[in-house]
């Protein structure tokens, strides 16, 4: 049987579709879990707040209802983040039980086998996972029902293609000890880790990050990801010790500013998608500032281009 050159072609490109789609489906198996008892929602609401609130919030809405995942190149089609309020209809959260939050914050696999790359969050201890998942149950403002989607994701056939691309998840861990706050610089390097300061300043975005081993990513909190805005893409910042094109010249109270207030040293706001952490406290972001300046100064100007326009 011969094929012309077209058909051939298209049969490949049928052939990488389905394997790409397959990619990304995964079987999850949960083992015996104990929930942490009389976990912390207040503790739960600054981890999610911090975390997943980047992409899971929509200010029209006020709440985690899900919006655009605007790190997805327009070539690729469309991705919308879930909604995480406690809708019964619009939610997959409200299905889900405390083992099958934990399998899919520590492997990024959802309870119907979607993988999500930019989910995991190997490190997070067992309190802290089960903080979050009673927020996600308390009666707060943002986690109220909201009975609609932000929108249908809608990957065309290059977005397929390109998840062949996507790491495979990481095995289940099924304990994380609890981070040790009299640790400083471990402390931090562990806020990092969990809220994802360092997924939004490496240089790469969420199918080049290493969540399992993060400080091997490719420009490691040198900045340079670039972000889809509404008046033009604009790249992350170095967060090094650099003192050129970094932040080496940063006191601990110009560091404070910056993540609780969202404020630069000169005075001015920090741009978006850069926000203030303000359920921080002032020794979490100390914490933070200590880890960093153990890392080793990097010179890269990520933002030249950004100058330019």
């Amino acid at each position: 049987m011969k094929f012309r050159l077209p058909t051939l072609f298209a049969y490949m490109l049928a052939a990488l579709f389905i394997l790409g789609s397959c990619k990304t489906y995964y079987t999850p198996t949960y083992n015996a879990y104990q929930p942490t008892p009389n976990a912390s929602v207040e503790r739960g609401k600054m981890l999610v707040q911090s975390s997943c609130a980047g992409c899971h919030f929509d200010p029209a809405t006020g709440k985690l209802s899900g919006r655009q995942f605007m790190s997805t190149p327009g070539i690729a089609g469309k991705v919308y983040t879930a909604n995480l309020t406690q809708s019964a209809t619009h939610s997959p959260m409200s299905k889900y039980n405390e083992a099958e939050f934990v399998y899919l914050m520590r492997t990024g696999v959802a309870r119907n086998g979607h993988y999500i790359p930019y989910m995991p969050r190997h490190f997070m201890s067992d309190a802290d996972i089960s903080a979050m998942y009673a927020y996600l149950r308390s009666s707060d403002e943002a986690v109220q029902a909201h009975d609609a989607v932000s929108g249908l994701t809608n990957l065309n056939l290059i977005g397929h293609m390109g998840s062949i691309l996507l790491p495979k998840p990481e095995p289940f861990r099924p304990t994380v000890s609890g981070e040790d706050m009299s640790d400083q610089v471990a402390y931090g390097r562990y806020l990092v880790y969990n809220i994802g300061c360092w997924e939004c300043h490496s240089k790469k975005g969420p199918m080049s990050l290493k969540h399992a081993h993060p400080e091997e990513t490719k420009g490691y909190m040198a900045g340079g990801r670039k972000f889809k805005m509404p008046d033009g893409d604009i790249h992350s910042s170095n967060i090094t010790m650099d003192k050129a094109t970094g932040i080496g010249n940063y006191t601990a109270e110009d560091f404070r500013n910056a993540v609780l207030k969202n404020i630069a040293p000169d005075g001015k706001k920090l741009r978006p998608p850069m926000k203030d952490f303000h359920l921080l406290t002032e020794q979490e972001a100390d914490a933070i500032f200590a880890y960093i300046k153990t890392l080793p100064p990097v010179k890269h100007d990520a933002q030249r281009k950004d100058a330019k326009r």
